[in-house]
C-alpha cells in the first residue's frame, strides 16, 4: 500500500481534473498528521512514509504549480487519551478548525499564483497578517 501511495495521489488527481474537464484544478493535500508531529508506536515507518509521498506529489515537475501540501500534524492536541481509530485527530473540533483554515490559506496562496501567472504579475499576495484584507482573508487568518 505505501510503495503505490504517491502513484495512486497522482493518478487520483489527474482522473479528478479528467472527471471534471478541469485540467487546471488546483488541489490542497493534507498531511496524514493525526498521529502529531513526532509518531511513535506501531505503523511509524508507514506514516512518514505516506507523509513523505504527500509532499513529493506537490513537490513533482507535473503537479508543483498547482497543488500545495498543508501540514497538519502541527496542529495536533494530544489529550492523553489512545488514538482509537474512530476519530482522527482525537476528535478536536478546534483541531479540525485550525486544519480547514490552513487548507483555506493554501487555497488562497494557489489561487493568488495563477491569477499573478495569468496577468504577468510578478506579485503574488501570499496570505498572512499584513495582506489580510478581504472579508474572506480575515476568515481564513491564521488562529
Amino acid at each position: 500500500m505505501v510503495n503505490e501511495y504517491e502513484s495512486n495521489l497522482e493518478n487520483l488527481i489527474r482522473s479528478m481534473r479528467l472527471d471534471l474537464d478541469a485540467p487546471d484544478l488546483l488541489v490542497v493535500i493534507g498531511e496524514l498528521g493525526m498521529h502529531g508531529p513526532v509518531p511513535t508506536g506501531r505503523g511509524t515507518d508507514r506514516v512518514m512514509a505516506m507523509r513523505a509521498a504527500e509532499q513529493a506529489v506537490t513537490e513533482s515537475d507535473e503537479f508543483k504549480d498547482s497543488t500545495a501540501f498543508v501540514s497538519t500534524s502541527q496542529y495536533v492536541v494530544d489529550n492523553e487519551t489512545t488514538y482509537n481509530g474512530k476519530c482522527h485527530y482525537y476528535c478536536r473540533a478546534d483541531t479540525f478548525c485550525h486544519i480547514g483554515k490552513a487548507f483555506g490559506r493554501a487555497m488562497w496562496n494557489l489561487i493568488n499564483q495563477q491569477t499573478s501567472k495569468a496577468s504577468g504579475s510578478e506579485t503574488i499576495r501570499e496570505m498572512n497578517d499584513e495582506t489580510a484584507k478581504s472579508p474572506l482573508s480575515r476568515i481564513l487568518a491564521k488562529p
